[in-house]
């Protein structure tokens, strides 16, 4: 899966097309979208991002991509409430980084605060279908796109990164689980007196931005493959219990007639 992942990131897993739009226009457009939501209010007025320099970037990119700061593709970078809130037996239900799972959000064995917390803890960070949950205590790194309509609320130890319209989520969700994206959080996190990963850290990791035509169909095949290895993972462990079972009766057979 981790090979995958890494040929997907590095243009290497699907076909280029000539034809589509290269990611250098595509950054000019996210750039028209983001001025356009600081104009109305949607969003806060940003600094400028700087480009990611040849030093900064982990390796060269196939035609027509660009490495761009994550900073300079999201319309939002949050967390979760850092202090921890008083809790209730019903309200609005309060995920922390054990519910952020590879496979998705978790709603297993959740905690609830008051309504009224919730909807203002939802005012800084209010996770929504799309947004790329990763965490940032415990399991570092570790993290899912967003696919559930339930409302919720999150602790601090989670970190929200919703993308600009022009970045897939789930592209980008596969590279923050690659090894070059994993190999960034390590490095964030390295060092530090309390293992953590800080939103100033996340902000400035360097993305490897595919034409977008091109994340479509790159999000398609690892679906489609990763598909293929969960299968294989399942035909194997059925074919391990199966050679379990004719070892342990051949070796009872064999006892029995001892």
């Amino acid at each position: 899966k981790q090979t995958i992942l890494q040929l997907a990131v590095m243009g290497k897993l699907v076909p280029q097309d000539p034809n589509d739009e290269p990611a250098s226009e595509l950054l000019k457009r996210i750039a028209k979208e983001r001025a356009r939501l600081e104009a109305d209010g949607k969003i806060k007025k940003s600094k400028p991002v700087p480009p990611v320099t040849e030093n900064e970037s982990p390796f060269k990119v196939s035609r027509g991509w660009e490495w761009v700061l994550l900073d300079a593709v999201a319309e939002k970078i949050t967390d979760g409430e850092h202090i921890s809130p008083s809790k209730a037996k019903s309200g609005m239900l309060l995920l922390t980084a054990k519910h952020v799972l590879e496979s998705g959000v978790s709603f297993d064995d959740p905690q609830f605060v008051a309504k009224e917390d919730g909807v203002r803890f939802r005012q800084r960070c209010d996770p929504s279908i799309g947004d790329v949950l990763i965490c940032s205590r415990g399991t570092i790194g570790r993290c899912c796109v967003v696919t559930n309509a339930i409302t919720f609320c999150l602790m601090g130890s989670v970190i929200l990164v919703r993308s600009l319209p022009l970045l897939v989520p789930s592209y980008l969700n596969f590279f923050l689980k690659s090894n070059v994206g994993q190999n960034f959080i390590r490095g964030a996190t390295k060092g530090m007196a309390v293992n953590a990963l800080y939103l100033k850290d996340i902000r400035q990791c360097a993305v490897p931005l595919p034409p977008l035509a091109e994340q479509h169909r790159i999000v398609a095949k690892v679906d489609e493959l990763m598909a293929l290895c969960d299968r294989l993972k399942s035909d194997l462990t059925e074919s391990r219990t199966r050679q379990d079972r004719l070892a342990t009766t051949l070796i009872d057979s064999a006892l029995k007639a001892a």
